[in-house]
């Protein structure tokens, strides 16, 4: 069934819940997060939302609230998911549009409590008095995600010596050519070290961290999109990177408690 994604959304206002008061009206149904931590977490699986994608699916981010957790995910070329602690919590499953419900949190206040509940084939969010519906988007069956596989450990990282690590090498990836393999970092275990490559030809940088007890020895191909999404949500706690056959996973746990999975295809081709 061909979707209509491109129509606009109904909007709505109200005037009836307060949920920054936590009243029982609002308990009613669905769940209540606060503004500024659901606005962060969007802002990071939006990284991985496409505009004017060909497939509707891609410009969505899906949200699935189980285990006492709201789950955010993006499942594009680049599958980025990560999780937001809630106040109140019940069962919830849906796709929106990730950019006007994003749109939406940056006109709340960060301290605010929002309430999220589905209602037929809408998403109703409230907060104060004001009350906004998006409209669901049909979650058509897809093959299990990278970022449900299970990869053996590459490598453990800080996040913010990660980051710094990223910084310094990704500047030597050959952008716009024609030789594929050099628009990416590599990486490569030994039994002593990890290396962190990355070059376009003519410069080359590259790091050398310790052997952390990771699993495998092996190399992998990250293209620089990837790398550039990795430095945007790896600045706090610390990174797991995981390798197999299928690609490369990275599980970020952030200092406040949430995880952050970032996970994509490798690059083919012989790395210099």
């Amino acid at each position: 069934m061909q979707l209509n994604f491109m129509e606009d959304f109904e909007m709505a206002t109200a005037v009836k819940v307060k949920t920054n008061e936590r009243s029982e009206k609002t308990a009613s149904g669905g769940i209540v997060c606060q503004v500024g931590a659901l606005r962060d977490a969007l802002a990071r699986v939006k990284l991985a939302a496409k505009r004017n994608a060909s497939i509707p699916q891609h410009e969505c981010v899906k949200l699935k609230a189980v285990g006492g957790k709201l789950t955010l995910q993006c499942n594009a070329d680049v599958a980025i998911s990560t999780t937001v602690g809630v106040i109140k919590f019940e069962p919830i499953d849906c796709l929106v549009s990730a950019e006007r419900l994003l749109g939406i949190l940056k006109t709340l206040h960060a301290a605010s409590d929002v309430l999220l509940r589905l209602d037929g084939t809408g998403l109703i969010v409230t907060c104060t008095r004001s009350t906004w519906i998006l409209q669901t988007v049909e979650d058509t069956a897809s093959p299990e995600a990278l970022s449900e596989k299970k990869f053996p450990l590459f490598g453990k990282f800080i996040g913010e010596h990660f980051v710094r690590v990223l910084n310094h090498v990704c500047f030597a990836c050959e952008m716009g050519s024609t030789r594929y393999a050099l628009g990416g970092v590599f990486f490569e275990r030994t039994k002593s070290n990890i290396i962190i490559v990355a070059t376009d030809g003519r410069r080359m940088c590259t790091e050398i961290l310790d052997n952390d007890g990771g699993e495998v020895e092996m190399s992998c191909l990250v293209p620089f999109h990837v790398i550039l999404m990795l430095m945007r949500v790896s600045g706090s706690g610390s990174v797991a990177m995981r390798v197999g056959s299928h690609g490369a996973r990275f599980d970020i746990s952030h200092d406040d408690g949430e995880e952050t999975t970032v996970a994509s295809a490798m690059l083919a081709g012989a790395f210099p």
